[in-house]
């Protein structure tokens, strides 16, 4: 009677091990995957690349470095793009006269601070294209040339 009893409760045992395996690698999965089901995908970004520009940094009346930056603007979707190449010699314009007073007024061996470049460019993008038409700056590349 002990033994059929060991037995009784070995296989108890046995099966609700099983049973919890089964549920912890079967069906707990299925069940995340279901939960963490991937959002449905968005329109791919639109990029527009801009001709690069060069900032001549000025002091005592002659050009002491350049800074060449180039840029691309990340936008919402191919209608913004046309807006924004609708406005481009505004928007270039105004890009070249806020990046020269800022490098006019940090010092000549300070390194090219793209934080605070990318910060400036969109304000001035959200200026002139409208707030949320631009919505990144984005700085491909950022060279010093001391001449």
């Amino acid at each position: 009677m002990k033994k059929l009893l060991i037995f009784g409760l070995l296989g108890l045992l046995l099966l609700g091990g099983g049973g919890g395996a089964y549920w912890w690698f079967m069906l707990r999965d299925a069940g995340e995957e279901a939960a963490e089901a991937e959002p449905p995908p968005q329109d791919p970004p639109v990029f527009l690349e801009l001709d690069s520009l060069t900032i001549p940094v000025i002091r005592s009346g002659s050009i002491v470095k350049y800074v060449l930056l180039k840029i691309t603007l990340e936008v919402e979707d191919q209608g913004a793009r046309d807006e924004v190449v609708d406005r481009m010699p505004r928007l270039k314009d105004a890009f070249l006269r806020d990046l020269h007073d800022y490098f006019a007024s940090i010092p000549l061996d300070s390194p090219v601070n793209v934080r605070t470049v990318k910060q400036r460019l969109q304000r001035v993008a959200d200026r002139q294209a409208g707030p949320g038409v631009v919505k990144d700056v984005l700085i491909q590349g950022a060279f010093e040339k001391r001449s």
